[in-house]
Formats: C-alpha cells, structure tokens, sequence
C-alpha cells in the first residue's frame, strides 16, 4: 500500500481500504460537508491516452448511468490534473464489510440469509442487465452489506446489499463479441473462462457459485485432484449440498443448481426471473423488510454493532431553550368522570380479551394439537440460534431451521425450544389473522454441529446402505427438471 495522501482534491482521506494494480481505494470525508466517501483513485501516470485511462474514464461513465438501490452510487468524477491530483471517482461509502469479509468470519449462511442477499444482488444485477451492462466479476468482494450515507434518517438503521466494482463491466454492443477471458477465474462461466460471447447469463453463473458458497462454505467446483479450476469448471457438475454436509430447502438449491448451468441457454433467459424465484421462496419465510437478516449476519461476522440499532430519539435545541410550562389549573369534576369512564372502558376491554383467550384456549385444548389445520388462525415465523426441537405447548412440532410458518390457533402458545446444550421457553400470543416472529438465541458457548442453524444429521438405519453411499458418488439432478418437495 502507497504512502496516504492526507487529501485529493476537496476530500480529506481518512483510510486505505485496498490497493490494486491499477487503482488505490480510500475511505474519505467531503471537506465542509462532511460527508464519508469511498474515493477510487488512478495510479497509472501514464496520462490520459492510456488504456488504464481509458478504462478507468469508461467505468465511471458507465456507472454514471446506473441508479439503483442495489448498485454502489457514483457520486463525482474528477480526471484528475497532472501535478495536481490524480484521476478519482467518487463512490457512496457502505458502512459494513464485503460479503468476502463476512465468509471469511461465518463461512455458511442460513438459506433465509442466503437468499436474501443473493436477491439483493440479483436486482442490482437485473437493473444493470436491462440496461444492457453485464458486470463479469460478480464474487464476494464485489458484494458490499452495511448502511450508506445517503439514507434518510429514518432509515439510517436500514441494512443494504450492493453489487460494486464494474471496471470489466461491459455494455451495449460489446457483449456480443468475443474476447479475452476476464475475470476472477473462480467465478467465471464456461463460455467466459474460454473467452467465447457472454452475456447477462454469465453473472447468474457467478451469482450461483456466490448463492452455493454462502449455502455451503465451499465453492461448487473447488477440489484437490491436481486439475486446473477451469477443467472443473467446464466438465463436472457442481457437487450436491448433501455432499457438503448440508441440507438446504428444495427451492433454494434449485434456483442455485440452475444458476451453475453449463450452457447459458441451462440458465434463466432474464436476470428479472431469477429475482421472482428467490423472491418466491423467500415469500412464506420473510416480511418485504430484508434488513433484519443482514444486521443478523454482520452482526454474527462481529462487523454490526446491534446496540446502534437502538437510537435515542433527538432533542430539538430550540424547544430545550423555550420557558418552562407553567401549571395551569384543570377542573376536578370532568377529570374525574373521566379518570372513571376510562376505567370502566379497560376493564372492560380487559375482561373481553380474557374471554376470547379463554375461549381460544379452549379450543385448542378440545382438538389436541396447537396447530390450526382449519378455522380461524395466526401465524408464527421462527428464527433460532443455534438448531433446536421445537414444541409448542408440550406438542413437538419441528425441528428447527423452518421454513415456513407455522398456522396455530389464536391465544396463547408457549413455545419451548430445546438444544443439548440449552432450553429456552417464550410465551406468545396470537390473533386471528396475526403474524408474529419468535427469535431465539440460546446461550450455546460453541455449536455442537459444525454449522450451527441445521442439527447434526441423522445416521442411516442401515450400515450397508451408508457404506455404498459413501462408495458411490451421488448423482446430480439436471438443472432443467423440477425438484419435488415444494419452492
């Protein structure tokens, strides 16, 4: 890393953040305004006829016409004055760390988590691919996952995934030529590590092996049999989860499996249906808001501090300085009635909402089971960390990652939550109609299983069975043919 300038141009540099070849990264700050930057600086000295020049000029032109919630923003552009400074773009500063960061620190993600960042990207992905820009170097540090400066205050807690880096990005009519194979060679799709025409349907393909790395804690194509990854890459299949040791829903491995399609023409037509497929199966499992799971993985991977989700609201300086409020006498008499009919109305309110608990309760007591399968019912999500069995009112309903919601009858439920390390217990009360989520994070000083969301598997009735299982490599389903079991 270069020695830190203290500034360039009207920014004050507060950071190194990486270094490459070509360009140096800085955190930064806005003189006068104080605004964070992240300020990607040239180094060539070569001027601006240089291919470095040129490219460096044509990302920032490119990334000048992409605005999108998902896509790290371009905010200024300087090309710099000989002497002077050097040529630098100005980009939003994401408060958080890359998804390369976060794996590095929690190599598997649950599937809800999973998902949720591969939809994020898979939008920024969608936005940019309408517009006829193909990224080719989507991998997890081109993933950043924390708060940006430009949001309102009210929603300065908000937690966003964006795709970054566009400087291989190409567009318009340049993607219907062949060329060099570009790119981080782990991440690329057949027909680009062989340098062939590629399209919007070569970033699905890294955002497969991005979506199976954050399922699995490995690569789909990563081995020690002494071959080159390219060989991997085009020749065999991706490896199924089981073979990782992970169990993952149907629909989630699906949408991954057909991602890793070694032809383009094996993947999704539109990056849009992509973003329907992981929007669907996220549907039953999560609300709209995706930003309670990303503070959940940083703050997991130790780069989310969850004290600042909790702020203060703000005093307003001019109503500090205003006078006291002096008493002013208030009649007895009407407040009085009032103080009365008030408590008339919340005991009544109160000995009503104790009747219908009541009678909820005892329907669900009549019919033996907490679950609704018909009639009037509420809706309970769980989320729990570390695995445990799940019962609700001394009735074992699963085991948890689950992937659904689960339909109880209205009232009152104790949910226990049971671990070999722990058990933890949460009374909860459900209307009609009502979600509600139960989180749990039970006091587990290290996992039992190496992958602390699922529970160990569960061994084979039969030692003969496992022992070909474990002879005979499992075969892979095609990419094309629906999965059974549901999204």
């Amino acid at each position: 890393m270069p020695e830190l300038p203290p500034r360039i141009g009207h920014h004050r540099i507060l950071g190194a953040l990486e270094s490459g070849f070509l360009c140096d990264v800085y955190r930064a700050e806005t003189e006068g305004i104080g605004r964070g930057v992240v300020l990607k600086v040239l180094r060539t000295a070569a001027g601006k006829v240089s291919a470095s020049h040129r490219r460096f000029e044509r990302e920032a032109r490119l990334l000048s016409g992409l605005r999108h919630p998902n896509v790290v923003e371009l905010l200024d552009f300087d090309e710099g004055v000989a002497g002077e400074r050097p040529p630098h773009m100005v980009l939003e500063y994401v408060e958080g760390a890359s998804l390369g960061e976060v794996l590095a620190r929690t190599p598997r993600l649950s599937p809800e988590e999973a998902a949720a960042i591969g939809l994020e990207i898979a939008r920024g992905l969608a936005y940019a691919h309408a517009r006829g820009v193909v990224h080719r170097d989507v991998k997890p540090g081109n993933v950043l996952i924390g708060r940006t400066g430009q949001q309102a205050d009210s929603s300065h807690d908000r937690i966003v995934v964006k795709v970054s880096d566009f400087g291989i990005a190409l567009e318009g009519a340049e993607d219907s030529e062949a060329g060099d194979a570009v790119g981080t060679p782990a991440f690329m799709a057949p027909e680009q590590l062989l340098g062939e025409v590629v399209d919007h349907r070569a970033d699905q393909f890294a955002l497969g092996i991005v979506l199976y790395q954050m399922l699995a804690g490995a690569r789909p194509f990563d081995g020690d049999d002494g071959r080159p990854a390219i060989q991997r890459v085009r020749r065999d299949p991706p490896r199924p989860f089981r073979q990782q040791g992970v169990v993952v829903p149907r629909g989630i491995e699906r949408i991954a499996m057909r991602c890793l399609g070694k032809r383009p023409a094996d993947r999704y037509d539109s990056t849009d249906d992509l973003v329907q497929e992981l929007t669907t199966f996220l549907a039953e499992r999560l609300t709209a808001d995706l930003s309670p799971l990303h503070r959940r993985v940083l703050s997991r991977a130790g780069f989310l501090d969850e004290r600042r989700s909790v702020r203060e609201e703000s005093i307003d300086p001019a109503r500090a300085r205003r006078a006291p409020l002096r008493p002013r006498a208030v009649p007895l008499r009407p407040t009085v009635a009032g103080i009365v009919a008030c408590a008339i109305a919340m005991l009544g309110g109160g000995v009503a909402l104790e009747l219908r608990h009541a009678r909820a309760n005892k329907a669900a007591l009549a019919s033996g089971s907490p679950l609704a399968e018909h009639g009037p019912a509420g809706y309970v999500r769980v989320l729990c960390r570390p695995w445990a069995r799940v019962s609700i009112d001394g009735t074992e309903v699963d085991t948890t990652p689950i992937g659904r919601l689960l339909r109880v009858r209205p009232g009152r439920h104790v949910f226990t939550f049971k671990h070999p390390q722990a058990t933890e217990k949460r009374a909860v009360e459900v209307g009609v109609d009502q979600t509600v989520t139960v989180e749990v994070v039970l006091p587990v000083p290290q996992p039992a299983h190496p992958d602390e969301f699922l529970p160990p598997p569960v061994p084979s009735s039969s030692a003969s069975a496992s022992a070909s299982a474990s002879q005979k490599p499992e075969s892979v389903p095609s990419t094309l043919a629906p999965l059974d079991g549901g999204p």
